[in-house]
């Protein structure tokens, strides 16, 4: 069978240069003249060979700390023809997002293309406008984690009976090479189908959840998206198609286990899941949205998807760091065993221990500061030209939060390169309160 030239096709700094024409006219628009009172960025086509040697080489945040370090707090620049502003400190970003000033104008995110294609279009409860279905949805969205009131036990007991499970499959596997953070993940694919259906589940539906995880983070990948939202013919070839059609067939394989399927079998008033509650809720007034299935299917996306893809990435990497970070760091081992041992003994931990736990909690919040899980964040557009600090952010920017950078911050951070979980500690050895800078950080 022949093959055509298109199917083998990769994203090359040759193909960039091609694509660079189809998008000229578009971006020489965006180079040659701006609003006034922009924040400080790169401009004109010294910035687009920037971002496209960033982009082919995957080096994006790298490039962005750069400008930070140039630029300042704010950084601004337009992608192909699209303006971005990076926020570079915490205190920026919990202004702009968080201040009632400033919290409905960048409330919104915008569907990007693997929103458009794979993640229902905007009735999710991500990608989308914060509006009146928005609002409704995060109430119904709570009040299902809360699983009608005993969320947190019921939670615990699902999570103690698979941990016996994953205990007891470890003490089998003795002496022999075993990959943790994988079957830890499968573990916790076991859980949320478990709370999502009411049901248990056999290691075949695991294995397609678990694909459905891979190629949807394969496909949402920062690099993916920029590439395939900007150039979206890009999917018809080569590794973009091969990525899009598997997560395509995927999807609709994981909507039949998840969803289907529980819809298939649902009485009223029998509650057995939180898919339940869903299908439930929709004959509530004011909830008859819900009876569109995308609308509930996208809302369990975020809980499928976000908590699934935090199982297999932000899981894994944290558990993989952590492992790395006690070899090199013995008494932080040490210092971590002491504390369950004179907490916990020889039972299974429960939610409320943490309370008691300051220095493992320290320890995650350090792990969290020190690997930087999503080192470029939010995502959100702008809805209206914001006047901030003496400069205009323009109306339909898309804000990124420079994780990366501002957790090395090394004006707040003494020593920011060095894993040091005494940050979050005061002189007690008490964790430090929520409010306090370092944490709210």
């Amino acid at each position: 069978m022949s093959t055509s030239v298109f199917d083998s096709l990769e994203m090359t700094p040759v193909l960039l240069v091609s694509a660079l024409a189809l998008v000229a006219g578009l971006v020489y628009r965006y180079l040659t003249t701006y609003p006034a009172n922009l924040p400080p960025g790169p401009r004109g086509w010294d910035c687009f060979k920037q971002l496209m040697e960033a982009y082919s080489t995957s080096k994006l945040k790298e490039k962005l700390w750069s400008w930070a370090e140039q630029y300042g707090d704010l950084v601004f620049y337009y992608s192909l023809g699209a303006p971005f502003c990076v926020l570079n400190s915490a205190k920026v970003t919990r202004l702009l997002l968080t201040d009632d000033k400033y919290k409905l104008l960048t409330a919104d995110r915008e569907p990007n293309f693997f929103a458009k294609n794979f993640w229902y279009n905007g009735k999710d409860m991500f990608f989308t406008k914060y509006d009146a279905i928005t609002k409704r949805k995060r109430r119904i969205f709570h009040k299902a984690l809360g699983m009608f009131g005993d969320g947190v036990h019921r939670f615990e007991n699902v999570v103690g009976e698979e941990l016996n499970k994953f205990m007891a499959g470890l003490g089998q596997k003795e002496n022999v090479d075993i990959q943790i953070d994988r079957d830890l993940a499968r573990s916790l694919k076991k859980i949320i189908y478990i709370l999502l259906t009411g049901e248990n589940t056999d290691d075949e539906t695991v294995d397609k959840l678990e694909e459905y995880d891979l190629v949807t983070n394969d496909v949402s990948n920062l690099d993916n998206q920029i590439i395939l939202t900007y150039l979206p013919f890009m999917r018809h070839f080569g590794k973009f198609k091969a990525m899009c059609d598997r997560t395509s067939t995927t999807r609709e394989i994981s909507e039949k286990k998840i969803f289907y399927h529980v819809k298939k079998t649902y009485v009223p008033g029998e509650i057995r899941g939180i898919v339940d509650i869903f299908l439930q809720q929709a004959n509530e007034p004011g909830y008859e949205f819900l009876k569109d299935d995308e609308h509930i299917k996208g809302t369990l996306s975020l809980i499928f998807l976000a908590v699934i893809c935090s199982a297999h990435m932000t899981s894994r990497s944290t558990l993989l760091s952590s492992f790395l970070v006690m070899c090199h760091y013995p008494e932080v081992m040490r210092n971590i065993q002491e504390e369950i041992d004179r907490v916990l003994g020889d039972r299974q931990p429960r939610v409320e221990d943490r309370l008691d736990m300051h220095y493992t909690e320290a320890f995650i919040l350090e792990m969290q500061r020190y690997i930087t899980q999503l080192a470029l964040g939010s995502q959100r557009v702008v809805k209206e030209d914001i006047p901030l600090n003496g400069y205009v952010i323009p109306k339909g920017t898309t804000l990124v939060v420079n994780n990366w950078y501002f957790n090395r911050d090394s004006t707040f951070y003494e020593d920011p390169w060095k894993f040091k979980p005494e940050r979050f500690l005061d002189a007690k050895g008490q964790l430090l309160q929520a409010d306090h800078e370092a944490r709210k950080r």
